[in-house]
C-alpha cells in the first residue's frame, strides 16, 4: 500500500467518521472516484451532493 492511498485514507477517515452518509453513499462508489471527490471539492456538503449524484446516474 502506498503512501499516498494512506493519506487518502486517512482523509477519508477524518471527513466523515461516524457519518451515516458513508454506509449509504459513499460506500456505493469506487474508491478512485472518492478520491476525486476528496481532492476536488472542499466543502463537505457540495461533496455530498455530488456523489449522491453520481450514485443516481451510475458513477
Amino acid at each position: 500500500m502506498s503512501a499516498r492511498n494512506l493519506r487518502y485514507m486517512q482523509k477519508f477517515a477524518s471527513e466523515f467518521d461516524n457519518d451515516e452518509f458513508l454506509q449509504g453513499v459513499l460506500a456505493k462508489l469506487p474508491w478512485n472516484h472518492n478520491q476525486v471527490l476528496l481532492d476536488k471539492i472542499k466543502d463537505k456538503e457540495i461533496r455530498k451532493w455530488y456523489a449522491k449524484e453520481s450514485i443516481k446516474n451510475h458513477a
